[in-house]
């Protein structure tokens, strides 16, 4: 599996966003790296550099520790993240100050990209105030903020 398809980093670069994938990352699922490049993604080196600089990082899994260390402060985090697996991995989403959003919470419909891009100006903007962005987001500016997961004490 792959966070990100050709098509899909096709469909990013038509918002005006930069896309960079890892050096091979598609070729367990059957994409070369010179499909990703045909659809405008940037190929690059793995590890903390790529995420330091990234606004929005995609992932199948979870990140490890290493790569949350790695992920710069306001950074919107997207991916199969596990949040009922422990609480821990969620708080640690808000204490690296990330973003995180889980898809198994998302529901499977098609408008679910337009809350979380600004087509205009070519950015990842969340807008809190949508549905989907509230059911979905774990954290948001270092804090936790999903019902599931908020503290009892």
């Amino acid at each position: 599996r792959v966070a990100v398809s050709p098509e899909t980093a096709k469909k990013f670069r038509a918002l005006n966003l930069d896309v960079a994938v890892e050096r091979g990352a598609g070729e367990g699922a059957g994409f070369a790296d010179a499909a990703y490049e045909e659809a405008g993604a940037r190929l690059a080196g793995g590890g903390a550099a790529l995420l330091a600089d990234a606004d929005l990082v995609l992932k199948v899994r979870a990140p490890d520790p290493g790569e949350l260390s790695a992920m710069r402060r306001g950074a919107a985090l997207v991916g199969m993240l596990s949040p009922y697996g422990g609480r821990e991995a969620v708080e640690a989403y808000a204490a690296a100050g990330v973003d995180a959003f889980a898809m198994e919470l998302v529901p499977r419909i098609s408008r679910f990209v337009s809350p979380f891009v600004d087509g205009e100006r070519g950015a990842i903007a969340f807008d809190w105030d949508d549905e989907l962005v509230t059911g979905t987001g774990l954290t948001r500016d270092g804090n936790v903020v999903h019902p599931s997961f908020l503290s009892t004490d």
